[in-house]
């Protein structure tokens, strides 16, 4: 039996060269395997949303920055999921609550302005999520 390890390398090689529907049947596989595997989460929620399956991306993405919520990269990819479904409104209701103080001062951030420029400050290089957000 592979490993989820073993699976997770194969997902990433049909993602390199553009099989992405098997390349998320591959990182569900891992994620069943291992669910506490973060880059797992992580992948599939990245492939779903070059896929346009936003809703699925949004609760791979979720599920990764539960399992660890101080990790910029999976808030970063979240925020990147609900901004290309087009929820930037239902990002600032989960984000909130959520945001831990060590990675940025959650009282500043708590007016949907402020949540904006948090996502502009973290995606100022994304050309694709830029004109979502009317950067």
């Amino acid at each position: 039996m592979e490993t989820a390890d073993e699976i997770f390398d194969d997902a990433n090689g049909d993602l390199a060269v553009g099989d992405l529907d098997s390349a998320v049947e591959k990182y569900r596989r891992c994620v069943q395997i291992a669910p506490d595997f973060f880059d797992g989460w992580h992948a599939l929620g990245m492939a779903l949303m070059k896929l346009g399956r936003f809703t699925e991306a949004i609760e791979a993405g979720k599920k990764a920055v539960e399992l660890r919520p101080n990790d910029q990269i999976g808030w970063t990819s979240l925020s990147l999921f609900y901004n290309r479904a087009g929820h930037l409104s239902r990002l600032t209701s989960y984000i909130s609550p959520n945001i831990d103080p060590l990675v940025c001062r959650p009282n500043h951030w708590r007016s949907v302005g402020n949540v904006e420029r948090l996502l502009k400050f973290w995606h100022v290089r994304d050309r694709a999520v830029a004109p979502v957000m009317g950067w």
